[in-house]
């Protein structure tokens, strides 16, 4: 069977999914898991999900699952040189920040990731890359709205916690609330749980509650490895009531062909349709990670520095 007509298949069987109604979807991803035309988003694979189940169950899983390699092809996956890259902006623009340190450390005591040496207030700090970019994130964040005190703050993706754990060394939100996979959510509670980070609260997408508002919605990444239908609905959810936003988009060439398994609003479109809600800033993404990657904000209360 050439490559041609293997494409042909699978770009015939996505096109009868999209037609499908939401019922019968769900049906065929229970019995068809394996299907990669009925993924909804790139971290609804098989193995990471199975990685994520049984390190919430298992503790010796637990121990090390950010060393697993099928975990690290969704997340836990930043290069030593990155994390400098990150560091390096951390330490041009909120330098203070790097004062709750040992606090950002905590992050790297679960789950045994891949750390590196990095210079830090003069000392050799050992820190994961990921935690970099957490802080990293949330430099941006302090930067734009100042405050996230008393937030109400909604993450789309939020993996096992990490952002959410960085973000709360340093503000008291009144809640945080984690929108993933079921298999996803039970490692974040347990994750959190164990670092005793308060006021978190964990939804599948379908139960994101239809008139909530939300003073801060996050997704680094998540939201645009998502196929439009999912973005849709977090669209209709989140994204047009929440006042403000912080949206790290990384629409890849890949996603443009017509065959992947996940086709997200590609930067013209996302920015269009958001722009009927808010007044929006399209700032680079620093350090570069992706090609076409960039970041959407908006602040419908204060005014955007």
């Amino acid at each position: 069977m050439t490559k041609k007509l293997i494409k042909s298949l699978i770009g015939l069987g996505k096109w009868y999914f999209q037609k499908m109604t939401n019922p019968i979807k769900v049906k065929l991803k229970r019995r068809l898991p394996k299907l990669i035309f009925l993924r909804t988003s790139v971290s609804d694979r098989k193995s990471y999900a199975e990685i994520c189940t049984l390190a919430s169950k298992n503790d010796a899983v637990f121990k090390n699952f950010k060393r697993h390699k099928d975990y690290q092809r969704v997340l836990e996956h930043v290069t030593q040189k990155q994390g400098q890259a990150y560091l390096n902006v951390i330490k041009s623009e909120n330098k203070n920040l790097l004062k709750h340190i040992s606090k950002f450390q905590e992050n790297d005591q679960l789950g045994n990731p891949l750390t590196f040496s990095y210079k830090i207030n003069k000392k050799n700090t050992t820190l994961s890359p990921t935690t970099l970019r957490y802080v990293k994130v949330l430099s941006d964040l302090k930067n734009i709205f100042s405050t996230l005190n008393n937030f109400e703050i909604i993450e789309i993706g939020g993996g096992y916690g990490g952002q959410g754990k960085i973000i709360s060394s340093v503000f008291k939100f009144k809640s945080y609330t984690m929108v993933d996979l079921v298999t996803v959510l039970p490692l974040a509670r347990k994750y959190l749980r164990m670092l005793k980070v308060k006021n978190v609260f964990f939804l599948k997408p379908s139960k994101i509650p239809a008139k909530k508002i939300y003073d801060l919605v996050i997704s680094n990444y998540a939201f645009s490895e998502c196929g439009k239908e999912i973005q849709n609905e977090y669209i209709d959810k989140v994204l047009k009531t929440t006042k403000k936003g912080y949206i790290t988009y990384n629409y890849q060439n890949e996603s443009k062909n017509k065959y992947h398994p996940v086709s997200p609003y590609s930067k013209k479109e996302i920015i269009r349709i958001l722009s009927k809600y808010h007044q929006l800033k399209i700032l680079p993404e620093r350090p570069k990670t992706g090609s076409a990657n960039f970041i959407i904000v908006w602040d419908d209360i204060g005014k955007l520095k």
